[in-house]
């Protein structure tokens, strides 16, 4: 139970770094005789400035409470990238803005680091269940951004990835400033020692986890937090909208005793009033039918996986009756969970 706690303050403060990528604060220098760096994001920040101590001038791009993946330059970003020696960003989908800036500029005299450049990349985890649009006979394809199998940029999420990246930069750092290169070398040594031991203590929390699985409701941003540690992704993301409510839930293998609300899922008969009958039976029962929702069946054509929320008592034999009564006009009717408070 302990070590259970430790992965969940471990996931929590791995989020929070997460969040912090997407915007957070930068301590500026004004020491125009220093080289000058500029970031994107914190974690390209904050391994900048690790490595550089006080023999360079670290910027950061994006401000606090800034939204990366909606991010819009301003003509003092454009001139800061333009005016910097070193300029390290994430590369991926999120920094297409910053490819179409770097081409628009001559950049023979800054050198770049982009993360995903110094780890081997993963792509992003795909919605079980979504396939891609078949096309017809002679349909033009032009795979969009929706269907394109995106990297995942997250990369800093795994201290591995974090001392790769730090050795990088030390390695760009000297390159452009060849006086200060061993202490780049130095600082970046230090910090990696500090990056280990953190990777020692998470595979040290993992291995005496009595479970090792993440349950995720969102776009999944430590693939390679979850990857390098061996844990268990039971769900990658949905879909993404500020509508979005977060539900927290107790997942076990057995359905519990009693509930206040049951979710099954059935089948019926590709037949005229079949869904109807499932309906009516539920309305003789006078149970409140808080959600339905249907899905395609994908081996089945014209056929739909209905899900059913109703509110109750798993333990009450007024449901019981009810969902054997359904049984009797599906092809396949079964409970898939309860919720209790």
């Amino acid at each position: 139970m302990k070590n259970t706690r430790w992965i969940g303050s471990v996931m929590i403060l791995l989020c929070t770094a997460v969040l912090a990528g997407c915007g957070g604060k930068a301590e500026e220098s004004n020491d125009s005789d220093k080289v000058k760096v500029v970031t994107t994001i914190f974690p390209a920040y904050d391994f900048a400035r690790e490595v550089a101590g006080e023999e360079a001038e670290v910027t950061m791009l994006l401000q606090p409470g800034t939204e990366a993946h909606t991010y819009e330059p301003t003509p003092k970003d454009i001139k800061a990238i333009q005016d910097c020696d070193v300029f390290i960003y994430t590369g991926g989908e999120n920094d297409v803005w910053i490819e179409d800036i770097l081409s628009t500029m001559d950049t023979s005299d800054i050198v770049q680091v982009r993360m995903v450049d110094c780890v081997d990349i993963l792509e992003e985890a795909e919605l079980e269940g979504v396939e891609e649009h078949e096309h017809e006979e002679g349909e033009e394809h032009e795979e969009s951004e929706e269907h394109a199998h995106e990297i995942e940029e997250h990369v800093w999420t795994s201290p591995v990835n974090s001392m790769a990246i730090v050795d990088t930069i030390a390695a760009k750092l000297a390159e452009k400033d060849s006086e200060h290169a061993e202490i780049y070398q130095k600082n970046a040594k230090e910090y990696q020692v500090e990056l280990e031991n953190l990777n020692q203590k998470f595979k040290s929390v993992v291995a005496g986890a009595e479970r090792k699985t993440i349950v995720f409701g969102d776009r999944f941003p430590i693939l390679y937090f979850a990857e390098e540690y061996g844990l268990e992704i039971l769900m990658k993301y949905i879909n993404m909208s500020h509508e979005n409510v977060t539900r927290f839930i107790v997942i076990e293998n057995e359905l519990p005793k009693t509930s206040d609300l049951i979710m099954s899922m059935f089948t019926v008969n590709h037949e005229s009033g079949a869904l109807a009958k499932i309906m009516q039976i539920i309305t003789n029962y006078e149970l409140n039918m808080t959600s339905i929702r249907s899905r395609a069946c994908k081996d089945k054509p014209w056929q739909y996986y209905f899900y059913v929320e109703v509110e109750g008592d798993i333990a009450d034999s007024r449901i019981q009756q009810c969902f054997e009564e359904c049984k009797k006009h599906c092809e396949e009717f079964k409970i898939i969970g309860c919720i209790k408070g």
